[in-house]
């Protein structure tokens, strides 16, 4: 993603923006979110928003 243009205007990154470390992710889903009813909770609200925005199906 860091030299794929594609990929940061989908995501909606500017050219300047950083990128976040891939890193950060999977510690926070390993270390930060144990309990899986806040991790369960974190995905449920992140695919209700995608269906607001029509982005699934």
């Amino acid at each position: 993603m860091h030299h794929n243009m594609a990929y940061r205007r989908y995501l909606g990154y500017g050219i300047t923006d950083t990128i976040p470390n891939h890193t950060t992710i999977i510690y926070n889903r390993t270390q930060r979110f144990k309990d899986e009813k806040v991790y369960e909770g974190i995905m449920n609200e992140v695919v209700l928003v995608a269906m607001e925005n029509k982005l699934v199906p």
